[in-house]
């Protein structure tokens, strides 16, 4: 299982970082925001492929759904890891202004029909949104958690569509 975990985990993590930087050198957010979704549809691919082998070439065509959850967390434990790791290179030395476009952009995208308490109390979840990535350490915790959830719903997903009793 462990062999099967490394190899589609490592997939995973090179899809994941290659969708994530091809992404992010377009400079268009809602581009970006797409591809986020997409690299989840990726990771899926990844768990479904990487339990699909577990189950036909090593366990006999069977997986239980406990089997394919505990492959799945084994899998996403290097996507979960090196995407923070590949979004703090990227937003620290890469193009260490993106968080300051992503504000410009997302005051810019504020409805005009707001009104100015309300525009102002917007612009100020901006910046508290903002100041949360501040400090590398929150900034990676953050996107641990977030990747983490995300992948343990795929994880759910692909071992709901995977799994197999034995037959009887």
């Amino acid at each position: 299982m462990t062999s099967v975990a490394i190899r589609w985990g490592l997939f995973a993590a090179l899809g994941g970082a290659l969708t994530f930087i091809l992404s992010m050198l377009t400079g268009n957010f809602d581009f970006q925001h797409v591809m986020g979704f997409a690299g989840f549809l990726g990771l899926l691919l990844f768990l479904i492929l990487g339990m699909k082998q577990y189950r036909d070439k090593y366990n006999g065509g069977v997986l239980h759904f406990g089997q394919a959850i505990k492959l799945g967390m084994l899998i996403i434990l290097i996507p979960t890891t090196t995407a923070p790791i590949v979004d703090l290179v990227y937003t620290r030395h890469i193009d260490a202004g993106w968080f300051d476009d992503w504000y410009d952009y997302q005051v810019e995208q504020l409805e005009p029909t707001l009104s100015e308490e309300e525009r102002a109390a917007e612009i100020r979840s901006l910046q508290e949104d903002l100041a949360m990535f501040d400090d590398p350490f929150s900034h990676f915790i953050l996107m641990l958690l977030f990747t983490f959830a995300s992948s343990v719903i795929c994880t759910v997903i692909a071992a709901a569509i995977m799994q197999r009793k034995a037959a009887t």
